[in-house]
């Protein structure tokens, strides 16, 4: 008999770069709402605080049991990716 595995799914539409942190929170909401365990956000903003700011205004509003996954898309350096992953640390991304 075949075993049932579970694969988390995450909504991608509602976290691009551009949206203002309100447009990202109302987006994890809805993802929330319609059932989704998670959303992506892009990050990629002029500085790793404004890219924590949006982030923790959506970890907020969607709560800690609601996965949070970023993408840089390859816009960063290695150095730079992980030093943005340290200041992300506290906000208990996927």
């Amino acid at each position: 008999m075949a075993r049932c595995r579970r694969v988390p799914l995450y909504d991608t539409e509602s976290g691009c770069l551009h949206l203002s942190t309100e447009e990202l929170v109302a987006g994890a909401k809805a993802a929330e709402t319609a059932g989704w365990g998670g959303v992506k956000i892009k990050v990629g903003k002029p500085t790793a605080g404004d890219d924590f700011e949006r982030l923790a205004a959506v970890r907020e509003a969607a709560g800690p049991r609601f996965d949070l996954m970023v993408d840089a898309n390859q816009s960063m350096t290695a150095a730079e990716a992980i030093r943005r992953a340290a200041v992300f640390a506290p906000l208990d991304l996927f």
